[in-house]
């Protein structure tokens, strides 16, 4: 990814919130921001830093994009429910315990449904701030903002993997059947019209576009889920 200085800087010793990473964490990385986010880079001033005594807190470089960790369980639970099909005993997506201390990562054989229809990444773009149908909620994304109005997940340097949410058409209720662009609070998000980038486990990058079904994207962010998809 040719962020050789950036290694060189980076404690890997100590963990990510440790003081000895206070300048590497600030540090935007290009891959991890799309051009078509407007107002970027942003910075992440509630980042979970571990301040040693008499110092004061450092915030982190936030990103455009997020680990998946399968699909929110509230798609099967909402009533109408917004996935169709049962839910599967293993909604696991890619992440799912491999950022925790002592953890692994994935082999190809955990993923049963295929490499090119599970997704590894998402697009959710513009956090800190909380975007609800292409418009900036005021006053989110700020040290001062209450959870309700600042995405927590946000930085490349912590544990930035979520279940990915659907939310009411207007991106305020949590619960309903729309997955792309509606809001980018634990959901996936874009400023591109119609359409989010996602990565797939073989290394491509394919858009999905806000037209596939909540079936469809469900399936395509579980690893395991047992779900013949097609969101060509």
């Amino acid at each position: 990814m040719e962020q050789n200085p950036l290694a060189n800087i980076y404690n890997y010793s100590v963990r990510f919130n440790d003081v000895a990473n206070r300048e590497a964490v600030k540090y935007p990385l290009p891959f991890m921001l799309c051009p078509s986010t407007p107002g970027g880079p942003r910075m992440h001033p509630k980042f979970p830093a571990v301040v040693p005594p008499g110092d004061t807190k450092w915030p982190a470089a936030a990103c455009d994009y997020a680990g998946s960790a399968g699909p929110d369980a509230k798609l099967w639970t909402v009533t109408p429910p917004a996935v169709r099909y049962p839910q599967p005993a293993n909604t696991n997506g890619f992440f799912v315990g491999t950022v925790q201390p002592g953890g692994h990562g994935r082999q190809y054989r955990d993923i049963t449904d295929g490499s090119s229809n599970t997704i590894v990444l998402v697009e959710s773009a513009a956090r800190p701030e909380v975007w609800q149908a292409g418009k900036a909620v005021p006053g989110s994304g700020l040290e001062a903002s209450a959870s309700a109005t600042y995405v927590s997940v946000c930085s490349w340097a912590e544990g930035n993997l979520f279940k990915v949410r659907g939310y009411t058409a207007d991106g305020a209720t949590w619960g309903g059947p729309c997955l792309i662009n509606c809001t980018n609070y634990y959901a996936m998000y874009s400023f591109h019209p119609g359409a989010v980038n996602t990565g797939r486990v073989d290394g491509s990058v394919r858009t999905l576009r806000s037209s596939a079904t909540p079936d469809v994207i469900a399936a395509l962010l579980t690893i395991a889920g047992g779900e013949v998809v097609n969101d060509e």
